[in-house]
């Protein structure tokens, strides 16, 4: 029998902290210090270049990245984060407050403190930075038909409605389908249809939704796309929830201002929480994905990840599948960027309206805020007006 437990529109969106008013745009800035820390591009991408004697081999330029562990390798925001250079909240930067001190902030106030980053702190979370050849994509989408919930699901309506039109994970260079049941699309383009293997499909539900905890069949969607290895012929890996309205060419821009690391990266997306690798909009680099890969039977038997129980002594209830991948690449040394510009998300309570933040249905404006998803949009023809009033807004990738 099922176990009943909380359900949060993503599984990570409860951690919620304090946050400041709305911003319009998400771009995360440094003030530096001693060390050249420099925002390239809208994706939130951070480089360091080591002065002018920066080696030069092939005819480029050798650079570093500001790119994190997971969040247990960083500090919280009452210690003194200096040793290791980064905040286990997402959003929050560690600053100098004085020599040898330092402390994650939201923002720093230069009149209280130095707002320094020394080279010794930054030094902690550098990483050697690679030009990646491309920003080709394999994008997938999952469409449960036994959900486990009472309401009917519309993500199969929503799939054809965007393969008709040609856009979302269709627009990516290599897409594909996944399900739990025998279907197709309209077009007669069939789902990749997977099976469970370690009885976890069905182990528990959610609260509100009645819907089952999804990292069970994400485990077995993962594995079918191992088998296929269709993926490993592309830069990056993206899934998109049915509900998403995902715009391929906004996502492509960012990409072409994003550096990897040898030991591969995800894109971070929702801000003031301890886990912000929200599942709307799923962003992994080829290295990190085949390191997910590679551990999904490591992860789910790790049991400081106790994916079955969930954070905080299973405060949330168990791990959905965001949850699950982020804890699994963190403890397999897969670096985190932060771009909160991907996606504008009514799970992420920092991006709904300031006097929305704890209305779980609330919906992005399409038709002024800018991202590469909106979600949720749970029926076509909501999600057709979103996508229409995009598109209408801002035509054109910036």
């Amino acid at each position: 029998m099922a176990t009943t437990v909380e359900d949060f529109d993503s599984e990570v969106e409860a951690q919620l902290l304090e946050m400041p008013r709305r911003s319009k745009s998400w771009k995360k800035w440094a003030v530096g210090g001693s060390a050249a820390v420099l925002l390239c591009g809208a994706v939130g991408r951070f480089s360091y270049v080591k002065g002018v004697s920066a080696a030069v081999e092939s005819s480029q330029q050798k650079f570093q990245v500001i790119a994190p562990r997971g969040r247990k390798f960083c500090a919280n925001t009452k210690d003194n984060c200096f040793d290791q250079g980064c905040c286990n909240v997402e959003g929050f930067t560690c600053f100098e407050t004085k020599p040898g001190m330092a402390q994650c902030m939201k923002a720093c106030n230069p009149l209280k403190y130095s707002c320094k980053q020394p080279q010794a702190m930054v030094d902690n979370v550098l990483d050697e930075g690679i030009v990646l050849p491309d920003q080709s994509m394999f994008c997938f989408a999952v469409v449960a038909v036994d959900t486990g919930a009472p309401e009917p699901s519309h993500e199969l309506e929503l799939m054809n409605q965007q393969a008709e039109m040609g856009v979302g994970i269709f627009q990516c260079d290599t897409s594909g389908l996944y399900s739990d049941g025998q279907i197709a699309l309209n077009n007669g383009r069939p789902f990749t249809q997977v099976f469970e293997r370690d009885g976890d499909w069905k182990f528990a539900k959610r609260k509100e939704t009645g819907a089952w905890v999804n990292t069970g069949i994400f485990s077995d969607v993962w594995r079918a796309i191992q088998v296929e290895q269709v993926y490993a012929n592309h830069q990056w890996i993206v899934k998109a929830d049915p509900d998403a309205v995902f715009i391929v060419s906004r996502l492509k821009k960012m990409l072409t201002e994003q550096y990897e690391v040898a030991s591969g990266s995800y894109l971070v997306n929702c801000p003031y929480v301890d886990y912000g690798f929200f599942g709307n909009l799923e962003v992994i680099s080829k290295t990190a994905f085949q390191t997910l890969l590679d551990n999904i039977d490591v992860c789910k038997a790790d049991a400081s990840i106790d994916w079955k129980v969930g954070i905080k002594k299973g405060k949330y209830g168990p791990m959905g599948e965001d949850l699950f991948a982020q804890a699994c690449m963190d403890a397999h040394n897969v670096k985190r960027v932060t771009n909160f510009g991907l996606s504008q998300d009514g799970a992420c309570e920092a991006k709904r309206d300031a006097d929305q933040r704890k209305n779980k249905l609330w919906q992005p404006h399409c038709d002024s805020a800018y991202g590469a998803s909106f979600h949720p949009f749970k029926k076509t023809a909501e999600w057709k007006t979103c996508y229409d009033q995009t598109m209408a807004a801002f035509p054109q990738p910036k």
